[in-house]
Protein backbone atom coordinates (compact mmCIF):
# COMPACT_ATOMS: atom_id res chain seq x y z
CA UNK A 1 0.00 0.00 0.00
CA UNK A 2 1.36 3.39 -0.97
CA UNK A 3 2.16 5.89 1.77
CA UNK A 4 -0.01 8.97 2.09
CA UNK A 5 1.52 12.18 0.79
CA UNK A 6 -0.74 15.15 1.28
CA UNK A 7 -0.95 17.38 -1.78
CA UNK A 8 -0.35 20.51 0.36
CA UNK A 9 2.88 19.06 1.78
CA UNK A 10 3.97 17.95 -1.65
CA UNK A 11 3.53 21.43 -3.14
CA UNK A 12 5.13 23.13 -0.12
CA UNK A 13 8.20 20.98 -0.62
CA UNK A 14 8.47 22.29 -4.15
CA UNK A 15 8.10 25.96 -3.24
CA UNK A 16 8.13 28.15 -6.36
CA UNK A 17 8.80 25.05 -8.45
CA UNK A 18 5.14 24.04 -8.07
CA UNK A 19 4.42 26.44 -10.92
CA UNK A 20 6.37 24.09 -13.19
CA UNK A 21 4.69 20.94 -11.89
CA UNK A 22 2.64 18.84 -14.30
CA UNK A 23 -0.72 17.52 -13.15
CA UNK A 24 -0.26 14.26 -11.21
CA UNK A 25 -3.59 12.41 -11.04
CA UNK A 26 -2.54 10.21 -8.13
CA UNK A 27 -2.36 13.31 -5.89
CA UNK A 28 -5.72 14.74 -6.88
CA UNK A 29 -8.51 14.05 -4.42
CA UNK A 30 -10.97 16.26 -6.27
CA UNK A 31 -10.91 18.53 -9.32
CA UNK A 32 -8.80 21.55 -8.40
CA UNK A 33 -7.72 23.01 -11.74
CA UNK A 34 -8.92 23.74 -15.24
CA UNK A 35 -7.03 20.63 -16.34
CA UNK A 36 -8.61 18.19 -13.92
CA UNK A 37 -12.05 19.74 -14.11
CA UNK A 38 -12.11 19.27 -17.86
CA UNK A 39 -11.38 15.56 -17.61
CA UNK A 40 -9.22 15.71 -20.73
CA UNK A 41 -6.35 17.81 -22.03
CA UNK A 42 -7.29 21.29 -23.21
CA UNK A 43 -6.62 22.50 -26.73
CA UNK A 44 -3.69 24.89 -27.10
CA UNK A 45 -3.08 27.12 -30.11
CA UNK A 46 0.17 28.52 -31.52
CA UNK A 47 0.31 30.93 -34.46
CA UNK A 48 3.60 31.13 -36.35
CA UNK A 49 3.54 34.00 -38.82
CA UNK A 50 5.94 34.63 -41.69
CA UNK A 51 6.33 37.55 -44.06
CA UNK A 52 6.41 37.96 -47.84
CA UNK A 53 5.75 35.11 -50.26
CA UNK A 54 7.29 31.73 -51.05
CA UNK A 55 8.22 29.90 -54.24
CA UNK A 56 5.58 27.21 -54.75
CA UNK A 57 7.97 24.76 -56.38
CA UNK A 58 10.16 24.53 -53.27
CA UNK A 59 7.42 24.64 -50.63
CA UNK A 60 5.06 21.97 -51.92
CA UNK A 61 5.97 18.33 -52.66
CA UNK A 62 7.04 17.67 -56.24
CA UNK A 63 4.04 15.48 -57.13
CA UNK A 64 0.51 16.78 -56.66
CA UNK A 65 -1.98 14.43 -54.95
CA UNK A 66 -4.01 12.29 -57.34
CA UNK A 67 -6.05 10.26 -54.85
CA UNK A 68 -9.50 11.83 -54.44
CA UNK A 69 -10.59 11.32 -50.85
CA UNK A 70 -13.72 13.50 -50.96
CA UNK A 71 -15.48 15.62 -53.58
CA UNK A 72 -12.94 18.22 -54.69
CA UNK A 73 -10.34 17.02 -52.16
CA UNK A 74 -7.15 15.15 -53.09
CA UNK A 75 -4.59 13.79 -50.65
CA UNK A 76 -1.25 12.02 -50.45
CA UNK A 77 -0.01 10.51 -47.16
CA UNK A 78 3.16 12.28 -46.09
CA UNK A 79 4.56 8.90 -45.08
CA UNK A 80 4.52 7.82 -48.73
CA UNK A 81 6.82 10.64 -49.90
CA UNK A 82 10.39 9.42 -50.28
CA UNK A 83 13.16 11.61 -48.93
CA UNK A 84 12.37 15.14 -47.78
CA UNK A 85 8.77 16.19 -48.30
CA UNK A 86 9.99 19.26 -50.19
CA UNK A 87 13.09 21.49 -50.23
CA UNK A 88 11.50 23.64 -47.50
CA UNK A 89 9.60 20.95 -45.58
CA UNK A 90 12.84 19.11 -44.95
CA UNK A 91 13.95 16.01 -43.07
CA UNK A 92 13.49 17.81 -39.73
CA UNK A 93 9.80 16.93 -40.02
CA UNK A 94 10.28 13.18 -40.56
CA UNK A 95 9.61 12.23 -36.93
CA UNK A 96 6.27 14.05 -36.85
CA UNK A 97 4.91 13.29 -40.34
CA UNK A 98 1.80 11.58 -38.91
CA UNK A 99 0.91 14.65 -36.86
CA UNK A 100 0.90 17.57 -39.29
CA UNK A 101 -0.58 18.39 -42.68
CA UNK A 102 0.18 20.57 -45.68
CA UNK A 103 -2.93 22.18 -47.12
CA UNK A 104 -2.76 23.52 -50.67
CA UNK A 105 -5.29 25.47 -52.67
CA UNK A 106 -6.55 27.89 -50.01
CA UNK A 107 -6.84 31.56 -50.82
CA UNK A 108 -8.38 34.80 -49.77
CA UNK A 109 -11.16 35.95 -52.12
CA UNK A 110 -10.71 39.46 -50.88
CA UNK A 111 -8.75 42.22 -52.55
CA UNK A 112 -9.33 45.66 -54.03
CA UNK A 113 -7.26 44.51 -57.01
CA UNK A 114 -8.93 41.23 -57.97
CA UNK A 115 -7.80 37.64 -57.59
CA UNK A 116 -4.55 37.56 -59.55
CA UNK A 117 -2.86 40.86 -58.79
CA UNK A 118 0.03 41.41 -56.40
CA UNK A 119 -0.93 42.78 -52.99
CA UNK A 120 1.11 44.01 -50.04
CA UNK A 121 -0.81 45.10 -46.96
CA UNK A 122 -4.19 45.24 -48.68
CA UNK A 123 -5.58 42.30 -46.72
CA UNK A 124 -5.31 40.82 -43.23
CA UNK A 125 -4.91 37.04 -43.45
CA UNK A 126 -5.74 36.42 -39.78
CA UNK A 127 -8.82 38.68 -39.89
CA UNK A 128 -9.80 37.89 -43.50
CA UNK A 129 -10.53 41.56 -44.01
CA UNK A 130 -9.49 44.38 -46.29
CA UNK A 131 -6.98 46.79 -44.77
CA UNK A 132 -6.77 49.59 -47.32
CA UNK A 133 -9.51 51.00 -49.47
CA UNK A 134 -7.54 51.06 -52.69
CA UNK A 135 -3.77 51.39 -52.41
CA UNK A 136 -1.43 49.26 -50.33
CA UNK A 137 1.10 52.00 -49.61
CA UNK A 138 -1.06 55.08 -49.04
CA UNK A 139 -4.07 55.88 -46.91
CA UNK A 140 -3.82 53.00 -44.42
CA UNK A 141 -7.18 52.80 -42.71
CA UNK A 142 -6.95 49.44 -40.98
CA UNK A 143 -8.86 46.17 -41.32
CA UNK A 144 -12.46 46.96 -42.06
CA UNK A 145 -14.34 44.06 -40.47
CA UNK A 146 -14.08 41.92 -37.35
CA UNK A 147 -11.01 40.89 -35.36
CA UNK A 148 -7.90 38.81 -35.81
CA UNK A 149 -8.36 35.16 -34.94
CA UNK A 150 -5.95 35.16 -32.00
CA UNK A 151 -8.22 37.58 -30.16
CA UNK A 152 -11.26 35.38 -30.68
CA UNK A 153 -9.38 32.65 -28.80
CA UNK A 154 -8.14 35.00 -26.11
CA UNK A 155 -11.54 36.45 -25.25
CA UNK A 156 -13.61 33.29 -25.65
CA UNK A 157 -15.01 31.87 -22.42
CA UNK A 158 -15.34 28.57 -24.29
CA UNK A 159 -11.61 28.42 -25.01
CA UNK A 160 -10.71 29.86 -21.60
CA UNK A 161 -13.28 28.81 -18.95
CA UNK A 162 -10.62 29.91 -16.47
CA UNK A 163 -7.89 32.25 -17.69
CA UNK A 164 -4.40 30.99 -16.73
CA UNK A 165 -1.35 33.07 -15.81
CA UNK A 166 -1.09 34.70 -19.24
CA UNK A 167 -4.04 34.76 -21.64
CA UNK A 168 -1.82 35.21 -24.70
CA UNK A 169 1.89 35.40 -25.44
CA UNK A 170 2.68 37.58 -28.46
CA UNK A 171 6.32 37.92 -29.44
CA UNK A 172 8.00 39.26 -32.56
CA UNK A 173 11.19 37.94 -34.12
CA UNK A 174 11.60 41.28 -35.90
CA UNK A 175 10.08 44.71 -35.54
CA UNK A 176 6.85 44.31 -33.51
CA UNK A 177 5.06 46.99 -35.54
CA UNK A 178 4.81 44.59 -38.48
CA UNK A 179 2.62 42.30 -36.39
CA UNK A 180 -1.06 43.16 -36.33
CA UNK A 181 -3.51 41.90 -33.71
CA UNK A 182 -6.75 43.72 -33.00
CA UNK A 183 -10.08 43.15 -31.28
CA UNK A 184 -13.61 44.36 -31.84
CA UNK A 185 -15.68 42.78 -29.02
CA UNK A 186 -18.91 43.01 -31.00
CA UNK A 187 -17.42 42.28 -34.41
CA UNK A 188 -18.68 44.17 -37.44
CA UNK A 189 -17.07 47.40 -38.60
CA UNK A 190 -17.23 49.35 -35.33
CA UNK A 191 -15.30 50.86 -33.79
CA UNK A 192 -13.24 52.09 -36.77
CA UNK A 193 -9.69 50.83 -36.88
CA UNK A 194 -8.16 54.03 -35.49
CA UNK A 195 -10.18 53.40 -32.30
CA UNK A 196 -10.02 49.62 -32.14
CA UNK A 197 -8.18 47.72 -29.39
CA UNK A 198 -4.78 46.55 -30.63
CA UNK A 199 -2.27 44.24 -28.97
CA UNK A 200 1.44 44.91 -28.69
CA UNK A 201 4.01 42.26 -29.59
CA UNK A 202 6.99 41.96 -27.25
CA UNK A 203 10.67 41.37 -27.88
CA UNK A 204 11.61 37.72 -28.30
CA UNK A 205 14.57 37.92 -25.95
CA UNK A 206 14.46 34.39 -24.46
CA UNK A 207 14.90 35.56 -20.86
CA UNK A 208 12.09 38.09 -21.23
CA UNK A 209 9.84 35.52 -22.86
CA UNK A 210 10.49 33.09 -20.05
CA UNK A 211 9.87 35.83 -17.46
CA UNK A 212 6.51 36.70 -18.99
CA UNK A 213 5.43 33.06 -18.93
CA UNK A 214 6.79 32.26 -15.48
CA UNK A 215 7.02 35.56 -13.55
CA UNK A 216 7.20 33.96 -10.12
CA UNK A 217 10.14 31.79 -11.09
CA UNK A 218 11.93 34.44 -13.12
CA UNK A 219 11.72 37.08 -10.41
CA UNK A 220 12.61 34.89 -7.42
CA UNK A 221 15.51 36.33 -5.50
CA UNK A 222 15.80 39.49 -7.56
CA UNK A 223 16.47 42.78 -5.82
CA UNK A 224 15.32 46.29 -6.52
CA UNK A 225 18.76 47.79 -5.89
CA UNK A 226 20.39 46.79 -9.16
CA UNK A 227 19.62 45.00 -12.39
CA UNK A 228 21.63 41.77 -12.54
CA UNK A 229 23.98 41.39 -15.48
CA UNK A 230 23.05 38.79 -18.16
CA UNK A 231 25.75 36.45 -16.86
CA UNK A 232 24.46 36.83 -13.28
CA UNK A 233 20.90 36.17 -14.45
CA UNK A 234 22.04 33.07 -16.31
CA UNK A 235 23.95 31.83 -13.24
CA UNK A 236 20.95 32.39 -10.96
CA UNK A 237 18.62 30.69 -13.43
CA UNK A 238 20.96 27.71 -13.53
CA UNK A 239 20.92 27.55 -9.73
CA UNK A 240 17.12 27.65 -9.62
CA UNK A 241 16.75 25.02 -12.31
CA UNK A 242 19.27 22.71 -10.68
CA UNK A 243 17.47 23.01 -7.36
CA UNK A 244 14.13 22.27 -8.97
CA UNK A 245 15.50 19.30 -10.85
CA UNK A 246 16.94 17.87 -7.64
CA UNK A 247 13.54 18.27 -5.94
CA UNK A 248 11.77 16.61 -8.86
CA UNK A 249 14.20 13.69 -8.78
CA UNK A 250 13.67 13.14 -5.04
CA UNK A 251 9.90 13.50 -5.22
CA UNK A 252 9.62 11.14 -8.17
CA UNK A 253 10.75 8.36 -5.81
CA UNK A 254 7.85 8.94 -3.40
CA UNK A 255 5.79 5.78 -2.80
CA UNK A 256 2.68 7.99 -2.81
CA UNK A 257 3.05 8.49 -6.56
CA UNK A 258 1.79 5.98 -9.06
CA UNK A 259 4.29 4.60 -11.54
CA UNK A 260 2.71 6.61 -14.35
CA UNK A 261 3.01 9.82 -12.30
CA UNK A 262 6.63 9.02 -11.50
CA UNK A 263 7.31 8.70 -15.22
CA UNK A 264 5.40 11.92 -15.92
CA UNK A 265 7.41 13.81 -13.31
CA UNK A 266 10.69 12.49 -14.68
CA UNK A 267 9.64 13.45 -18.23
CA UNK A 268 8.84 16.94 -16.99
CA UNK A 269 12.24 17.20 -15.29
CA UNK A 270 13.94 16.14 -18.51
CA UNK A 271 12.04 18.86 -20.37
CA UNK A 272 13.13 21.51 -17.83
CA UNK A 273 16.73 20.38 -18.11
CA UNK A 274 16.57 20.66 -21.89
CA UNK A 275 15.02 24.11 -21.65
CA UNK A 276 17.76 25.30 -19.28
CA UNK A 277 20.39 24.13 -21.77
CA UNK A 278 18.68 26.05 -24.57
CA UNK A 279 18.29 29.22 -22.53
CA UNK A 280 21.92 29.14 -21.43
CA UNK A 281 23.15 28.63 -24.99
CA UNK A 282 20.93 31.42 -26.28
CA UNK A 283 22.03 33.89 -23.59
CA UNK A 284 25.76 33.37 -24.11
CA UNK A 285 27.26 36.23 -26.05
CA UNK A 286 23.86 37.47 -27.20
CA UNK A 287 22.62 41.04 -27.21
CA UNK A 288 19.16 41.23 -28.68
CA UNK A 289 17.75 44.43 -30.12
CA UNK A 290 14.86 46.18 -28.42
CA UNK A 291 11.45 46.64 -29.96
CA UNK A 292 10.56 49.68 -32.04
CA UNK A 293 14.03 50.03 -33.61
CA UNK A 294 12.69 50.83 -37.07
CA UNK A 295 10.59 49.18 -39.73
CA UNK A 296 13.09 46.42 -40.47
CA UNK A 297 13.84 43.37 -38.37
CA UNK A 298 16.21 43.95 -35.47
CA UNK A 299 19.34 41.88 -36.06
CA UNK A 300 21.08 40.17 -33.15
CA UNK A 301 24.58 41.29 -32.23
CA UNK A 302 27.61 39.65 -33.77
CA UNK A 303 28.30 36.22 -32.35
CA UNK A 304 24.72 35.39 -31.36
CA UNK A 305 22.98 32.30 -32.65
CA UNK A 306 19.53 33.19 -33.94
CA UNK A 307 18.45 29.56 -34.24
CA UNK A 308 19.09 29.03 -30.53
CA UNK A 309 16.98 32.08 -29.73
CA UNK A 310 13.96 30.75 -31.63
CA UNK A 311 14.38 27.21 -30.34
CA UNK A 312 14.66 28.46 -26.76
CA UNK A 313 11.47 30.50 -27.11
CA UNK A 314 9.57 27.63 -28.67
CA UNK A 315 10.77 25.43 -25.80
CA UNK A 316 9.40 27.99 -23.32
CA UNK A 317 6.07 28.02 -25.15
CA UNK A 318 5.92 24.22 -25.03
CA UNK A 319 6.64 24.30 -21.30
CA UNK A 320 3.97 26.97 -20.78
CA UNK A 321 1.47 24.75 -22.59
CA UNK A 322 2.49 21.86 -20.38
CA UNK A 323 2.18 23.95 -17.20
CA UNK A 324 -1.03 25.67 -18.36
CA UNK A 325 0.39 29.13 -17.80
CA UNK A 326 -1.02 29.96 -21.24
CA UNK A 327 -2.83 28.14 -24.03
CA UNK A 328 -2.28 30.74 -26.73
CA UNK A 329 0.95 31.91 -28.38
CA UNK A 330 1.67 34.07 -31.43
CA UNK A 331 5.23 34.23 -32.77
CA UNK A 332 6.24 36.20 -35.86
CA UNK A 333 9.30 34.53 -37.32
CA UNK A 334 11.35 37.05 -39.26
CA UNK A 335 14.87 35.65 -39.53
CA UNK A 336 16.31 33.37 -42.16
CA UNK A 337 19.65 32.00 -40.98
CA UNK A 338 21.73 31.29 -37.88
CA UNK A 339 23.72 34.51 -37.80
CA UNK A 340 21.21 37.05 -39.12
CA UNK A 341 23.15 37.78 -42.30
CA UNK A 342 20.04 37.42 -44.47
CA UNK A 343 17.92 40.54 -44.04
CA UNK A 344 14.22 41.17 -44.41
CA UNK A 345 15.02 43.15 -47.56
CA UNK A 346 16.87 40.16 -49.02
CA UNK A 347 13.85 37.94 -48.55
CA UNK A 348 11.43 40.61 -49.76
CA UNK A 349 13.41 41.21 -52.93
CA UNK A 350 13.67 37.48 -53.54
CA UNK A 351 9.90 37.14 -53.23
CA UNK A 352 9.51 39.71 -56.03
CA UNK A 353 12.01 38.00 -58.33
CA UNK A 354 11.53 35.59 -61.21
CA UNK A 355 10.52 32.31 -59.54
CA UNK A 356 11.80 30.31 -62.52
CA UNK A 357 15.39 31.28 -61.70
CA UNK A 358 17.36 28.62 -59.88
CA UNK A 359 19.05 31.16 -57.60
CA UNK A 360 15.67 32.51 -56.46
CA UNK A 361 14.39 29.00 -55.77
CA UNK A 362 17.55 28.11 -53.85
CA UNK A 363 17.34 31.26 -51.73
CA UNK A 364 13.74 30.50 -50.82
CA UNK A 365 14.52 26.85 -50.09
CA UNK A 366 17.45 27.76 -47.83
CA UNK A 367 15.86 30.70 -46.01
CA UNK A 368 12.38 29.25 -45.57
CA UNK A 369 13.91 25.86 -44.89
CA UNK A 370 15.74 27.43 -41.95
CA UNK A 371 12.40 28.70 -40.64
CA UNK A 372 10.81 25.32 -41.29
CA UNK A 373 13.43 23.66 -39.10
CA UNK A 374 12.44 25.96 -36.24
CA UNK A 375 8.80 24.92 -36.72
CA UNK A 376 9.74 21.24 -36.91
CA UNK A 377 11.76 21.50 -33.70
CA UNK A 378 8.73 23.04 -31.99
CA UNK A 379 6.46 20.23 -33.18
CA UNK A 380 8.94 17.63 -31.96
CA UNK A 381 9.24 19.41 -28.61
CA UNK A 382 5.46 19.30 -28.20
CA UNK A 383 5.39 15.65 -29.23
CA UNK A 384 8.04 14.74 -26.67
CA UNK A 385 5.88 15.83 -23.72
CA UNK A 386 3.22 13.52 -22.36
CA UNK A 387 -0.05 15.34 -21.72
CA UNK A 388 -2.09 15.18 -18.53
CA UNK A 389 -4.09 12.14 -19.63
CA UNK A 390 -0.91 10.07 -19.56
CA UNK A 391 -1.38 8.69 -23.07
CA UNK A 392 -1.40 11.56 -25.59
CA UNK A 393 1.26 14.18 -26.19
CA UNK A 394 0.98 17.96 -26.18
CA UNK A 395 1.14 17.88 -29.98
CA UNK A 396 -1.91 15.61 -30.06
CA UNK A 397 -3.88 18.34 -28.28
CA UNK A 398 -2.38 21.44 -29.87
CA UNK A 399 -3.07 23.38 -33.07
CA UNK A 400 0.06 24.90 -34.62
CA UNK A 401 -0.70 27.26 -37.51
CA UNK A 402 2.25 28.20 -39.73
CA UNK A 403 1.14 30.57 -42.47
CA UNK A 404 2.69 33.36 -44.47
CA UNK A 405 1.60 36.89 -45.18
CA UNK A 406 1.23 36.01 -48.86
CA UNK A 407 1.04 33.11 -51.25
CA UNK A 408 3.55 32.99 -54.08
CA UNK A 409 4.79 36.45 -55.06
CA UNK A 410 2.67 38.63 -52.76
CA UNK A 411 -0.57 37.04 -53.97
CA UNK A 412 -3.76 36.11 -52.16
CA UNK A 413 -4.00 32.66 -53.75
CA UNK A 414 -2.46 29.34 -52.75
CA UNK A 415 -1.19 30.34 -49.32
CA UNK A 416 1.55 28.10 -47.87
CA UNK A 417 -0.27 26.47 -44.95
CA UNK A 418 1.11 23.93 -42.48
CA UNK A 419 -1.11 22.78 -39.63
CA UNK A 420 0.62 20.86 -36.85
CA UNK A 421 -1.12 18.84 -34.18
CA UNK A 422 -4.26 16.75 -34.07
CA UNK A 423 -6.52 19.09 -32.05
CA UNK A 424 -7.52 16.24 -29.77
CA UNK A 425 -8.25 13.95 -32.73
CA UNK A 426 -10.39 16.40 -34.71
CA UNK A 427 -7.94 16.82 -37.60
CA UNK A 428 -7.20 14.17 -40.21
CA UNK A 429 -3.43 14.63 -40.11
CA UNK A 430 -0.43 13.16 -41.88
CA UNK A 431 -1.46 14.22 -45.39
CA UNK A 432 -0.58 16.59 -48.19
CA UNK A 433 -3.98 17.99 -49.15
CA UNK A 434 -4.86 19.64 -52.43
CA UNK A 435 -8.12 21.61 -52.58
CA UNK A 436 -7.42 23.32 -55.90
CA UNK A 437 -10.32 23.46 -58.32
CA UNK A 438 -9.61 21.11 -61.22
CA UNK A 439 -12.13 22.01 -63.85
CA UNK A 440 -9.96 20.39 -66.54
CA UNK A 441 -8.82 17.53 -64.33
CA UNK A 442 -5.23 18.74 -63.89
CA UNK A 443 -3.77 20.02 -60.60
CA UNK A 444 -2.46 23.19 -62.19
CA UNK A 445 -5.79 24.21 -63.67
CA UNK A 446 -6.54 26.57 -60.76
CA UNK A 447 -4.35 27.85 -57.96
CA UNK A 448 -7.16 27.79 -55.38
CA UNK A 449 -10.30 25.90 -54.55
CA UNK A 450 -11.42 26.81 -51.01
CA UNK A 451 -11.28 30.10 -49.12
CA UNK A 452 -9.10 30.32 -46.01
CA UNK A 453 -12.30 31.06 -44.12
CA UNK A 454 -13.17 27.36 -44.19
CA UNK A 455 -9.95 26.36 -42.46
CA UNK A 456 -9.95 29.18 -39.92
CA UNK A 457 -13.52 28.34 -38.85
CA UNK A 458 -12.62 24.63 -38.59
CA UNK A 459 -9.69 25.51 -36.33
CA UNK A 460 -11.87 27.62 -34.06
CA UNK A 461 -14.51 24.90 -33.83
CA UNK A 462 -11.83 22.31 -33.03
CA UNK A 463 -10.72 24.53 -30.13
CA UNK A 464 -14.26 24.51 -28.77
CA UNK A 465 -15.31 27.98 -29.89
CA UNK A 466 -19.01 28.01 -30.88
CA UNK A 467 -19.98 29.41 -34.25
CA UNK A 468 -21.80 32.30 -32.61
CA UNK A 469 -18.49 33.69 -31.32
CA UNK A 470 -16.72 33.84 -34.68
CA UNK A 471 -19.66 34.50 -37.02
CA UNK A 472 -20.16 37.87 -35.34
CA UNK A 473 -16.64 38.65 -36.55
CA UNK A 474 -17.60 38.24 -40.19
CA UNK A 475 -20.20 38.68 -42.87
CA UNK A 476 -22.63 36.48 -44.82
CA UNK A 477 -22.74 33.76 -42.15
CA UNK A 478 -18.98 33.15 -42.20
CA UNK A 479 -15.84 34.45 -40.49
CA UNK A 480 -14.24 37.40 -42.26
CA UNK A 481 -15.26 40.07 -44.71
CA UNK A 482 -17.30 39.09 -47.77
CA UNK A 483 -16.63 40.55 -51.20
CA UNK A 484 -18.33 39.07 -54.25
CA UNK A 485 -16.43 39.51 -57.49
CA UNK A 486 -16.77 37.71 -60.79
CA UNK A 487 -13.05 37.01 -60.97
CA UNK A 488 -13.15 35.32 -57.57
CA UNK A 489 -15.97 33.07 -58.74
CA UNK A 490 -13.93 32.09 -61.78
CA UNK A 491 -11.04 31.13 -59.48
CA UNK A 492 -12.99 29.29 -56.80
CA UNK A 493 -15.96 28.04 -58.79
CA UNK A 494 -19.68 28.83 -58.58
CA UNK A 495 -20.04 27.53 -54.99
CA UNK A 496 -17.75 30.08 -53.37
CA UNK A 497 -20.51 31.58 -51.20
CA UNK A 498 -21.40 28.13 -49.87
CA UNK A 499 -17.76 27.13 -49.31
CA UNK A 500 -17.21 30.24 -47.19
CA UNK A 501 -19.72 28.82 -44.74
CA UNK A 502 -18.28 25.28 -44.60
CA UNK A 503 -15.75 23.86 -42.19
CA UNK A 504 -12.90 22.56 -44.34
CA UNK A 505 -14.09 19.10 -45.44
CA UNK A 506 -12.19 15.86 -44.84
CA UNK A 507 -9.34 17.56 -42.98
CA UNK A 508 -11.70 18.58 -40.16
CA UNK A 509 -13.52 15.67 -38.55
CA UNK A 510 -14.99 17.34 -35.45
CA UNK A 511 -18.53 18.53 -34.73
CA UNK A 512 -20.25 21.02 -37.03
Amino acid sequence: MRGILRRRDFLKSLGAGSILLPTLPSLLLKPESAFSAAGKPPIRVAFIWGFNGVVDSVFWPAAAPTNQVAPGVYATPLSSIQGSISPIINSSFDAVRPKFSLIRGLGLPLSPYGADNIVHEAVSVLALSLINSNDDSEGFDGPHVGSTMDNIFQYSSSFYPTVPTLAALRIAGGDPKWSVSFWRPNGGTQPPYNQVQTNQFSSDNPSKVFSSLFPNIASSGSTAKATPTPSAQAAYRTQVFNSLLADFTNLSKSPALSSSDQQRLQSHADMLSNLQTRLTASATGTTLGSSGAGCKPTSPASGSNVAQKYDANFASIAMAFACDTTRLAFYTIDNFDDNGSVSWDDDHNNSHSDFSQTSVQNNCANWRGWQATRVANFLKQLDSITDIDGTSTLLDNTIVIWVNQHGGCHNITNYPVLIGGKAGGQFNTGNYYDYRLRTKGTPGDRSVGYPLTSLWMAIMRAAGIPASEYLVQGESNAYGQDITKDDFTSQYGPNLATMRQQLLPYFYTGPA
